[in-house]
């Protein structure tokens, strides 16, 4: 049986892979600590431990593996539930948030706009952050956006498998750190 460094998804270097518990951690109190004890806590803890190795495998291999992404859904869908059964009403704005994403940025990764890796990562960084709530629903894409743009405009060399391919940028890094800035963003002062 193939162990989890066989896998395509596995971290392609040790010292990512030992990176990525601090980092993790860090992630998750962040998540707890600005959304609190609440079910929609649930889908960011899993972002919190996806992202490390999506930033790395993204960077690395210009790739957000589904094996990764995907589980994400399951977690926002939990997170949905969870808010629906804590508060009786349906948490609408992470809905649609998260549909609106989807169809949009599917249709442009189809395009060839986007890779579709980005537009699932989307989805699931929008149903997530429609849970947090409305400046986070906002905050998440267009960080996310403004900063994939600096990027791709921003000088880099041309290091990483899949590095210069159609002059591609990885996206995915920037739709994280768009999220997590949305979280610090919730953070309220202690007192």
């Amino acid at each position: 049986m193939p162990s989890i460094r066989d896998t395509p998804t596995a971290l392609p270097h040790p010292d990512l892979r030992s990176a990525t518990l601090p980092a993790t951690v860090i992630l998750a109190v962040l998540a707890v600590v600005a959304i609190g004890p609440v079910p929609a806590v649930v889908p960011a803890l899993y972002l919190a431990v996806a992202t490390p190795s999506l930033v790395a495998i993204d960077v690395l291999e210009r790739r957000l593996p589904n094996a990764i992404v995907l589980p994400g859904y399951g977690a926002a869908a939990a997170g949905v539930a969870g808010e629906w059964v804590r508060t009786g009403v349906p948490p609408t704005l992470a809905v649609v948030c998260g549909a609106v994403t989807v169809l949009v940025l599917g249709a442009l990764a189809l395009a060839g706009g986007l890779g579709m890796g980005d537009a699932k990562l989307a989805g699931v960084l929008a149903l997530t952050a429609g849970l947090i709530g409305g400046a986070a629903a906002l905050t998440a894409p267009v960080a996310g956006v403004l900063l994939g743009g600096a990027v791709a405009v921003a000088p880099r060399p041309r290091t990483g498998a899949g590095a210069g391919a159609r002059g591609s940028v990885p996206f995915g890094p920037c739709l994280l750190a768009g999220f997590w800035l949305a979280v610090v963003l919730e953070l309220r002062p202690l007192g």
